[in-house]
């Protein structure tokens, strides 16, 4: 009856339980599935296009692979995108779907004059291993997302409890970035959660003088070019015990 009804009108996968029912029924049906979806990514109905984009993404990523290459080979527009990154983040942290995942949010990592806010809720749904992410984190930090992003990590280290020495790496491309991208992200509110990151870092390497020169080394290159974002927290450092 469903595929009846996507038939005679392919609105019906705006419908938002429509994913419960493809998912139990797509091993049987892919290809109909798979094609019904593109139509609707390319309907030129607002709606229909983002939530048929983000499906696109979950039948790829959970049943078919083969999806993901043509998906990324189809013209998205920045709805469409954020859609289908949000469903990579939401299957980020499942073992089974994680490099599926991953390889999806590296391809649109890098987008021109956008930023997908998708990729901050990795840090607030828990969905980071640093162990395991290291070198994915520092491609994100070292992209071209804006200050979002920045912004969303900064936070998700602040509200650390333990000690966040294994995410100095991370910290070091955000320094690089910012001295790079100069001001598109020298922002006074992204430089001083900064600041109280490499604090924090500085604090948890007391007694490593390795940890400690790599906060010095941050703090000096903010300082260099940075300067008029960095004033009004000079003093903050410079006067640490």
């Amino acid at each position: 009856i469903f595929k009846k009804l996507i038939s005679k009108d392919i609105r019906v996968l705006g419908y938002p339980d429509a994913w419960k029912i493809i998912c139990r029924d797509y091993n049987a049906n892919g290809v109909f599935y798979a094609q019904k979806l593109f139509e609707a990514c390319v309907s030129r109905i607002e709606e229909l296009e983002e939530t048929s984009a983000g499906l696109i993404c979950a039948a790829g990523i959970f049943y078919d692979n083969n999806l993901i290459d043509k998906l990324f080979n189809t013209e998205l527009n920045d709805k469409q995108i954020d859609s289908v990154c949000n469903q990579a983040v939401s299957s980020f942290n499942e073992i089974e779907f994680h490099d599926r995942s991953k390889e999806v949010l590296l391809n649109y990592i890098n987008i021109e004059n956008y930023e997908v806010h998708s990729f901050g809720r990795l840090f607030f749904d828990s969905g980071i291993d640093i162990n395991r992410d290291e070198d994915f984190l520092i491609h994100l930090m070292s992209s071209k997302q804006k200050p979002y992003q920045l912004q969303s990590f900064l936070e998700f280290i602040l509200q650390q409890d333990k000690d966040i020495t294994n995410y100095a790496n991370v910290m070091k491309s955000i320094c690089e970035n910012i001295v790079l991208r100069g001001d598109d992200l020298d922002r006074e509110w992204i430089i001083e959660k900064l600041i109280k990151c490499i604090i924090k870092l500085f604090d948890n390497n007391r007694m490593d003088k390795e940890g400690q020169s790599l906060c010095l080394d941050m703090w000096d290159n903010l300082y260099q070019h940075c300067l008029k974002s960095i004033k009004p927290f000079a003093e903050i450092f410079d006067n640490m015990n």
